[in-house]
């Protein structure tokens, strides 16, 4: 269900879409436009590490965070 509501986030309502973003800032860290990409868009593990600076265990590690406190 969360997985499916932040790949869907431009169809989400305001309320929602505040809460992606915020749990994004409180989880992903310095990493939280990564973070946010990973789960909102369509794109590889790979592509968002070369382009953020960031490993793959880091982004599943705030993943998980988000999902814990979703």
């Amino acid at each position: 269900m969360i997985h499916y509501t932040c790949k869907n986030y431009e169809k989400q309502p305001k309320h929602i879409k505040e809460k992606i973003r915020r749990l994004c800032r409180e989880c992903g860290g310095e990493y939280e436009e990564a973070l946010f990409v990973l789960l909102t868009r369509d794109v590889s593990v790979p592509w968002i590490e070369r382009n953020y600076y960031v490993s793959c265990s880091t982004l599943y590690e705030r993943r998980k965070r988000f999902y814990e406190r979703w």
